[in-house]
């Protein structure tokens, strides 16, 4: 992510469990974080904090949930999440749709075969 040059950019995590936002913020102390999952997963009263919004969703609406943000995004980061997802394609869609134009999508995820 240093190679982020926006000092204030506007970041979604996406499956944002194990107080990432802890992660971000020291890396991009001046960005707003935006962070969505399924549970509350090992995540403090203070990492849920650093997000401007915290958004657990069910996982039957979770691309549903991603595309109601109102938001573009700089950054979005989705690690080990999309794999984990009831429907990854419209997950991933639903990650494109809010990405602002020039932004960058970081992706990382296990092969999966349904």
């Amino acid at each position: 992510m240093s190679s982020i040059k926006k000092d204030n950019c506007k970041i979604l995590d996406v499956g944002c469990g194990n107080a990432s936002s802890i992660f971000l913020k020291t890396v991009k102390p001046n960005s707003t974080a935006y962070g969505i999952d399924v549970v509350d997963f090992k995540q403090s009263n203070e990492s849920k904090g650093l997000y401007e919004q915290y958004i657990i969703s069910e996982p039957e609406n979770f691309s549903r949930s991603i595309k109601n943000i109102q938001e573009d995004f700089d950054v979005i980061i989705s690690n080990h999440n999309i794999e984990h997802c009831i429907d990854p394609e419209s997950t991933f869609r639903a990650i494109v749709d809010i990405t602002a134009v020039g932004a960058s999508i970081y992706c990382h995820a296990k092969p999966c075969f349904h």
